[in-house]
């Protein structure tokens, strides 16, 4: 007998147990730790669409700020690890779980074990780079072998990022919980000045039972 650290919930005997994935050797229910086995193998398997669906539902039952926090760690890890293959997949995964609730976003117009429950509309999030950043990576991008500049590329990534969870916002304040059809455009200005926008479909998604 005991209780689930994840969820909160009691269990009897070979109900539960500890488990060994997050690194923090959790009591948890069968529930909870069926959904961590699941989420260790689609990381193993690369299947990030699969990983997503399962991290947000498993996410979905921490009841303690402090745990959440140390079960998103380990959701962000395999989420990371399946990222590899994204690009085959049509999807583009950030961290998109935050404190308070769980978001999803895919660059493909809908998600397994989900369904579509209303579309809010096209929402997007804009960021601007000035002359700083050419005149600071213009001599960093590729090497002679064609090696890119790490410096230049996590740049590109940061800013990226910032226009993804610009866009995330502005989906939340009409009422989405996912984002699908999600692109990246980059536009440059007059002055040497580089526009990244984030674009996707802000939509309403509830999990399908069965």
């Amino acid at each position: 007998m005991g209780n689930c650290n994840i969820c909160g919930s009691n269990f009897k005997m070979l109900g539960g147990g500890t488990e060994p994935y997050t690194g923090c050797s959790f009591t948890v229910c069968n529930t909870c730790g069926d959904l961590l086995i699941k989420i260790d193998q689609a990381k193993k398997n690369r299947e990030s669409q699969q990983c997503i669906s399962l991290s947000v539902e498993l996410l979905d039952r921490c009841k303690d700020p402090d745990t959440k926090s140390k079960v998103k760690q380990y959701t962000d890890e395999a989420l990371e690890r399946s990222q590899e293959d994204l690009s085959k997949e049509g999807i583009d995964v950030f961290s998109f779980c935050d404190s308070e609730d769980a978001f999803l976003a895919t660059t493909g117009y809908s998600f397994e074990g989900y369904r579509i429950e209303s579309y809010l509309g096209i929402v997007s999030g804009d960021v601007v780079l000035g002359t700083g950043f050419f005149s600071e990576f213009s001599m960093e991008l590729t090497d002679l072998f064609g090696e890119r500049s790490t410096t230049a590329s996590n740049k590109m990534k940061e800013v990226k990022r910032n226009a993804y969870e610009e866009m995330v916002k502005n989906a939340k304040k009409i009422g989405a919980n996912a984002l699908i059809g999600v692109d990246f455009d980059y536009i440059t200005l007059s002055n040497n000045i580089l526009g990244v926008s984030a674009n996707g479909t802000a939509v309403r998604i509830e999990k399908v039972n069965g």
